[in-house]
């Protein structure tokens, strides 16, 4: 089933084409959900929770079904981020006394999650198009013409805006004292 057809048959609330969704799309929600959450369990919740939104927000989606698949990875994205959050706020609840200081694994785990979360902080004060251009990039791993492609814009600029982010991105995260 076309995308075309699949956006007209969700906007009929016909629940066969959300198992079309999760046939087509279930695995890329995940992939783009993991690469932010690096949880499998809470990846698999995201799928859900991003299929859940489709489903619910059809309606407002209106761009063409060429555009169809982007909205669904920027829903990902954002659900994403927003589960990382919340698991942050309920692991800063518990008790680091619960951990076994000695096991590196877990204390790495921790450094690098907490590095991500930095660098996520830092995007969000990017412009929307910047985001999105850096997201897509090192977080869902898009080539730079893949990104040009989808976006509209030149890979020069894609590029050009790139380099730009990265000198402002080790500036946000200089201040940070990274």
């Amino acid at each position: 089933m076309r995308d075309n057809d699949l956006i007209k048959q969700l906007k009929k609330k016909n629940p066969k084409a959300l198992d079309y969704i999760f046939n087509k799309y279930g695995n890329l929600i995940f992939k783009v959900s993991y690469s932010i959450l690096n949880n499998r369990t809470l990846s698999e919740e995201c799928v859900n929770d991003v299929l859940l939104k489709i489903w619910n927000n059809i309606d407002s989606f209106n761009k063409g079904d060429e555009k169809f698949k982007a909205w669904i990875i920027v829903m990902t994205k954002y659900t994403s981020i927003d589960m990382l959050r919340k698991e942050k706020k309920h692991n800063d609840n518990l008790s680091l006394e619960s951990y076994d200081n000695k096991d590196t694994t877990l204390e790495s785990s921790l450094e690098n999650k907490e590095i991500k979360e930095k660098i996520l902080f830092a995007i969000k004060t990017f412009d929307k198009k910047n985001k999105e251009i850096f997201i897509k990039r090192f977080f869902l791993n898009y080539s730079i013409k893949e990104i040009s492609e989808s976006i509209g814009i030149s890979e020069n600029a894609i590029s050009n805006r790139i380099r730009r982010g990265k000198l402002k991105l080790s500036e946000l995260l200089s201040k940070e004292g990274f």
